[in-house]
């Protein structure tokens, strides 16, 4: 969500006046609130183009102190009705950065933030007396802003499942059943270290066997300092009659124009990695020595081979 940790008091477009308290009126941005004085965070990164008090004729009338920063894609994010500022016009500030503070300055009915995306940013910071095209959904907008950006999540270790291999790191007591094993009490026999197979698992309790499919002897994972053999990651072929294979920055989309560079098979007599990722279908994070850490696009139809 775009706007996590705020409570949205008017959203963008057509809404009674909240000055005069009757008619339409066209509003420009989103209003949002934390608290009184809670500390703004900028939405995206960008370079600020005014940060202050806001002055009638200048595109920024009625918008109290207010920051003003322009983004990658030349669009103006006005920050409204501060309490106060905390940049400096012609600062760079990073996404997550306190810009400033929650308050009620200019033309406002209560604390509240006033934020609203310009298409532009010149002349008047944007300022634009055509409602349907001068102003930008933030709502939307910010959805679409980091449309490839892909989440970092801690690796989740796979849970046990029958027939998986799994190691054993170090002598451990076996039991006839789970729930003396996770007791601890009626000891059968002692499971040596060693690699075994899951023949099942009841109350994180595990049967472990050297046969598939033929039970053995209930252990308590917890004191066995055992641990799920991780499964091999698949490889990717890279056949060896192309001499250019597009690679692409993980942040992107895997589209022509957005490459980081290009790989050539046919130099080493095709190329093999392993996959890392598979982050869209067709689309395989791989680790090359050339570009780093890249997506691939390698669907069947171009002649790459998942083995």
């Amino acid at each position: 969500m775009p706007f996590e940790g705020y409570r949205v008091t008017s959203p963008f477009g057509w809404i009674r006046n909240p000055i005069t308290g009757t008619g339409q009126t066209f509003h420009k941005g989103i209003d949002l609130v934390k608290k009184h004085k809670a500390p703004i965070e900028a939405f995206t990164e960008g370079s600020v183009l005014f940060a202050g008090a806001g002055r009638s004729g200048t595109g920024l009338g009625g918008y109290g102190n207010v920051v003003v920063i322009k983004d990658k894609n030349g669009h103006g994010q006005v920050y409204a009705h501060l309490d106060r500022v905390a940049v400096l016009t012609g600062a760079s500030v990073k996404k997550g950065q306190v810009i400033g503070y929650q308050g009620a300055t200019g033309e406002v009915t209560g604390s509240h933030l006033h934020y609203e995306v310009r298409r532009g940013t010149f002349p008047s910071y944007g300022w634009s007396p055509d409602n349907s095209n001068g102003y930008l959904n933030p709502t939307d907008y910010l959805k679409s802003y980091y449309p490839y950006e892909t989440p970092v999540t801690k690796p989740v270790e796979p849970a046990p499942r029958p027939n998986d291999a799994y190691q054993v790191k170090k002598d451990t007591p076996g039991y006839v059943n789970a729930a003396d094993a996770k007791a601890g009490k009626n000891k059968k026999t002692t499971v040596k270290a060693g690699t075994y197979y899951i023949f099942n698992t009841s109350d994180g309790m595990i049967n472990v066997t050297k046969k598939k499919g033929t039970p053995g002897s209930w252990i308590n994972p917890n004191t066995a300092a055992a641990v799920v053999a991780k499964p091999k990651n698949k490889t990717l072929v890279l056949p060896k009659n192309s001499d250019s294979w597009r690679v692409y920055p993980l942040n992107k989309a895997p589209v022509t124009g957005n490459e980081k560079g290009f790989l050539n098979p046919k130099k080493f007599g095709g190329l093999t990695y392993e996959i890392i990722g598979n982050p869209q279908k067709d689309v395989y994070t791989i680790k090359t020595g050339d570009f780093g850490t890249v997506n691939i696009y390698a669907a069947p139809s171009t002649g790459a081979v998942i083995k």
